[in-house]
């Protein structure tokens, strides 16, 4: 008598249905990983977008304010009577020991006083947008 041998594993047909299964399986599992990190990018850009728009608004409201600050200077300077000196708010233009008057960008007037004694840059309404020089 012939014994027939048992053929182990599955039968080819159900291998190549399995196969197949897989191989849908894995580029569903590749598709789904390039939609997810290109919807992570787009997050990503949409965010920095909105950080520019932010920026670019801050930046518009501080060219304004600078602008309304020349502004003010170009008239307090106009304003400025005879015998005041105008200053560009950079630097002290004068010796440390000279006694002088100042007039502020707030409109006030101080001194005289000795000219190291006063803030020479730029410093908000108590800058310095003109001088007089005392004797």
């Amino acid at each position: 008598m012939v014994v027939a041998k048992k053929k182990r594993g599955r039968p080819p047909k159900t291998k190549l249905i399995i196969e197949k299964i897989r191989e849908r399986g894995e580029a569903a599992a590749k598709k789904h990983e390039t939609k997810t990190r290109r919807n992570a990018i787009e997050r990503m850009l949409e965010s920095q977008e909105n950080r520019i728009i932010k920026l670019e608004h801050t930046l518009e409201g501080t060219i304004n304010a600078v602008n309304a600050l020349r502004k003010k200077v170009d008239e307090l300077v106009k304003e400025t009577p005879a015998g005041w000196v105008p200053h560009n708010g950079v630097e002290r233009p004068i010796f440390g020991d000279t006694k002088v008057e100042v007039l502020l960008r707030s409109g006030q007037k101080n001194g005289p006083h000795s000219a190291f004694r006063y803030i020479w840059d730029e410093c908000g309404s108590g800058t310095i947008v003109a001088y007089k020089v005392h004797s």
